[in-house]
């Protein structure tokens, strides 16, 4: 039943917005959705590249919410309990599109992109020893949604704030401003982690450059993760070892059947 009463309240509780930036969110102290870090909009950097075998990916970072927008949107299972939270919220004014809860990452095939040079004429590869803009920050498309990524992280967090909700409410105790400084906890900490996970095995930068010369380095993807290393498991790397060699010959073949 909470289920239900989440997908019939989902989203907006009077002031409490739970749903992402945009023309649904008309709160007045909503921050920038799609501009929560202007140092992270990478002036200047083409990563623009194709998704599946139709889809181009915009060239920009992406937005993502440190308290994730199905993590609040998660009410408790009880469904009084859920109902108390909802009550709550309604006297709640908090927008999770605040810049507060907001930072740029990027996505796994821009990091590609970055390190490759292949290009729709497939040119030359690795680029040596420079680092991307982005570096030492986690993926926004790896861990994030797994069975034990980062939401589900994130979920448990809010689940426990839900708690305490219910159990001052109940109690005729429950105030508004300690909601919201539990949320922005929240959103501060989640941010910080997001940070240190970034940096593991010596960041994102060292972690491939290690990868591309060392088959047994299985720690890679742990920098480029958003989960915690308990959960971020294997990974191929796309590049190993002569991988310039092998493109080498695929350019040097495609040049020859007149395809580049």
């Amino acid at each position: 039943m909470s289920r239900e009463l989440a997908h019939i309240v989902k989203g907006q509780y009077g002031e409490f917005c739970m749903v992402r930036g945009g023309p649904k969110c008309s709160c007045p102290d909503k921050s920038n959705y799609r501009k929560c870090d202007p140092k992270c909009i990478w002036d200047g950097v083409s990563l623009s590249f194709l998704q599946g075998t139709k889809r181009i990916a915009p060239a920009g970072y992406q937005a993502h919410h440190a308290v994730c927008v199905s993590s609040v949107n998660t009410l408790p299972d009880a469904e009084v309990a859920a109902e108390r939270v909802a009550k709550a919220l309604y006297v709640t004014r908090w927008c999770i599109n605040r810049k507060r809860n907001m930072i740029a990452l990027p996505m796994w095939g821009q990091t590609v992109k970055w390190y490759s040079n292949i290009g729709s004429a497939v040119q030359t590869l690795i680029k040596k020893g420079a680092q991307p803009p982005f570096k030492d920050l986690p993926q926004h498309d790896i861990h994030h949604n797994d069975a034990d990524g980062y939401t589900s992280e994130v979920t448990s967090d809010i689940q426990t704030v839900w708690k305490t909700v219910n159990k001052k409410t109940k109690a005729c105790e429950f105030n508004a401003e300690d909601l919201c400084t539990d949320l922005d906890g929240l959103s501060d900490k989640w941010k910080e982690e997001l940070g240190v996970r970034g940096i593991r095995q010596g960041g994102t930068h060292a972690a491939w450059t290690k990868a591309m010369g060392d088959d047994n380095f299985q720690c890679w993807v742990e920098p480029f993760s958003m989960a915690a290393t308990a959960s971020c498991g294997r990974k191929s790397f796309p590049f190993r070892g002569k991988a310039e060699g092998k493109l080498a010959s695929i350019v040097k073949a495609m040049k020859g059947m007149g395809v580049i």
